[in-house]
């Protein structure tokens, strides 16, 4: 018998939205870059409404370790992923330290309004930058390596630098208008350093 210990650190995605919908995106997110979710159903009730959704939750796994950049960067990731997947509007993201809220709805936001506006050029560019990194990927199967903080086998490990520079340089609106139903070219894109669109103002 042996224990692993590691700092406690947890961070909670708040989305409503059909739960099949939601637990369909996580276990595609799973399966596509290692990790491991829950997705607890719950309830909002506000000011003359409620609605139903999830908390879906990300901690640091003692069998698999990972930094709390990398612990984050991954949840501010899954959630763009869902919110796109349950076509809502926005969505929460609550660590210990710190809690973002992601919107894509017209008139929250300056940066929204761009995107929206740009999405056309946005998903040709999108399918231009897939193609690419299909390709490279392709030519690269054949030398998987293990990234042991994600338990996964992949063809380059992701730092957290690596995600946190991404996030960095795009905001949450470019990221979700590329489309997230094809986010491992997006994985591809931050491993090999690729400009998937103008970096945000």
């Amino acid at each position: 018998m042996r224990t692993e210990t590691s700092p406690t650190y947890r961070v909670d995605i708040y989305i409503s939205g059909p739960l099949q919908e939601i637990e369909q995106a996580c276990r595609q997110d799973c399966l596509e870059e290692g990790l491991c979710v829950t997705v607890t159903p719950t309830r909002f009730i506000y000011t003359g409404g409620e609605e139903s959704g999830a908390c879906i939750g990300l901690l640091n796994y003692p069998r698999f370790p990972a930094s709390k950049a990398l612990i984050y960067v991954r949840a501010k990731a899954l959630a763009l992923r869902v919110l796109k997947a349950t076509c809502q509007h926005s969505v929460l993201v609550v660590a210990p330290d710190q809690s973002e809220w992601i919107t894509i709805r017209e008139g929250d936001s300056a940066a929204s309004q761009d995107s929206l506006a740009e999405s056309s050029r946005e998903r040709e560019r999108e399918r231009t930058t897939a193609n690419k990194l299909n390709e490279r990927r392709r030519s690269n199967a054949n030398e998987p390596a293990v990234n042991s903080s994600l338990g996964k086998r992949v063809s380059t490990p992701i730092t957290a630098e690596q995600i946190k520079a991404f996030f960095a340089k795009y905001t949450a609106e470019q990221i979700w208008q590329w489309g997230l139903d094809k986010w491992p070219s997006l994985w591809e894109a931050i491993r090999q350093e690729e400009e998937l669109e103008e970096p945000k103002k």
